[in-house]
């Protein structure tokens, strides 16, 4: 390769890095900010996802969920999807449902109470306990086995109640969350 040609090559590569590369990065900060940096949802996600992660945590997993469907669902309602009105409509209704189920789940919702002289859990909304055998309980015995049980139930609704949503919730993921993107 002549000199000449190796040195026209170099200054377009230094073209290129001063001009075009600063536009690139530019446009894909904007994009980001367009996409996510406005909303305030994404920063409640990311400080709730840096601050709030403990290897104990059981709940951590569906509160990070919640705040990414909240996420989702604020950029759905601002009227910047690509999508059509039906779409945005399906969307919306999956992502309320999966969001009261969430509140049900991590106990956000107040839907029982603790009767201290009956030493037993009442339930302040109607719950149809006729399917329970569906949802058994898994446990573990006095002799260290793992068994399969619905009597807890009798004792404490409200563990059938959030099992039943946990269910739910992961039924509409699976049958509808591919379709939350644009």
């Amino acid at each position: 390769m002549p000199l000449k040609e190796k040195l026209s090559d170099i200054w377009d590569d230094i073209c290129w890095y001063t001009t075009s590369y600063p536009q690139k990065i530019y446009r894909d900060v904007r994009h980001w900010w367009r996409c996510c940096g406005k909303y305030l949802d994404h920063w409640r996600f990311v400080w709730y996802a840096m601050f709030h992660c403990y290897p104990w945590d059981s709940s951590y997993m569906f509160n990070i969920e919640r705040a990414w469907i909240r996420k989702s669902n604020s950029y759905f309602n601002s009227g910047k999807a690509w999508c059509g009105e039906e779409k945005i409509e399906e969307i919306n209704k999956y992502q309320k449902i999966c969001l009261g189920l969430l509140d049900t789940i991590t106990d956000k919702r107040e839907f029982w109470d603790y009767d201290s002289e009956a030493h037993k859990v009442v339930m302040k909304i109607p719950v149809n306990m006729r399917n329970k055998h569906r949802f058994p309980y898994r446990g573990v015995d006095a002799n260290g086995k793992s068994c399969m049980s619905t009597d807890i139930y009798e004792m404490c609704p409200d563990e059938y109640y959030r099992m039943k949503a946990q269910y739910l919730y992961y039924k509409i993921l699976n049958e509808y969350a591919g379709n939350w993107w644009d």
